[in-house]
């Protein structure tokens, strides 16, 4: 009966592991074209809200859209608190290109959202200066 008991506890926990964020093996180059948004941006402050992190960021270089759409909050970025949920982790003073997809808040808004699936790739300043972007 022990025996028995073990292996149920074993096969739960085993079970649990293997659930949590999958990502489809994408080239960067595709990830950044179908995305909604491109950015280089520094993260200047980090907040949990509700089960979200919210970046405060400084734009350095809009990538994508080419033309500025006034909807768009553009000096925060949003991601899941937990990587299980494809939240991704940015480091406050850090230089990223970030490409994401949008959505909608409460007001109408259109907000910056972000998943591990996505881009956020620490950049040096040497990248940042001679960042190139893709041809979709």
């Amino acid at each position: 009966m022990l025996k028995y008991i073990i292996f149920l506890c074993v096969s739960f926990n085993a079970v649990s592991i293997v659930s949590g964020c999958r990502c489809s093996i994408i080239e960067e180059k595709d990830r950044f074209c179908t995305n909604d948004y491109a950015i280089i941006a520094k993260v200047t402050k980090e907040r949990k809200v509700g089960n979200e992190l919210e970046y405060q960021i400084t734009q350095v270089k809009c990538l994508k859209p080419h033309i500025k759409d006034p909807s768009v909050i553009r000096d925060k970025v949003y991601t899941s608190t937990t990587s299980a949920a494809c939240g991704t982790i940015l480091d406050k003073g850090s230089t990223y290109l970030l490409s994401g997809t949008y959505r909608k808040n409460g007001g109408g808004r259109k907000e910056q959202f972000l998943s591990l699936c996505q881009i956020a790739r620490k950049l040096t300043k040497k990248e940042v200066k001679n960042y190139k972007v893709p041809q979709c």
